[in-house]
Order: C-alpha cells, then sequence, then structure tokens
C-alpha cells in the first residue's frame, strides 16, 4: 500500500527545506508574527501605497526631505 498522507508527527525535526518547499506556498497566516526583519525586506520594495498615512513616521526616519 502506497503512502498517500504524510503528517506532521512523521517528519523529523528540519526535514522539510527551503528546496521542498513551492515557490508561492508560503502563505500571510503561515508566517509567524514578526518573522519579516528589516533584512528581509528588499530595497525600495516598501512605497507609499504600503505606508498607512496614519502611520506617524518622524522625518528625522526618512534621510533627506525635498521641500515644495
Amino acid at each position: 500500500m502506497a503512502l498517500s498522507k504524510i503528517t506532521t508527527a512523521s517528519l523529523t525535526d528540519n526535514a522539510v527545506t527551503t528546496a521542498k518547499i513551492t515557490d508561492a506556498n508560503i502563505t500571510t497566516a503561515k508566517v509567524a508574527d514578526d518573522a519579516v526583519t528589516n533584512a528581509k525586506i528588499g530595497a525600495g520594495a516598501i512605497t507609499n501605497t504600503e505606508v498607512n498615512a496614519s502611520a506617524g513616521i518622524v522625518a528625522t526616519k526618512l534621510g533627506t526631505l525635498a521641500t515644495a
């Protein structure tokens, strides 16, 4: 009889590696709170669209600002 279902209990620690996870299979629900760090966010990945208008970011965090 062929094995048709692999359960969590049957997996050893560290058995599922990055190479075994196909693209687009890690969803938001599967990412732990605080798991995404600055190092994992690409340069230029966060734009005005992603920043909430009420974020309250202080000017000193923005580097150089052009004035109108």
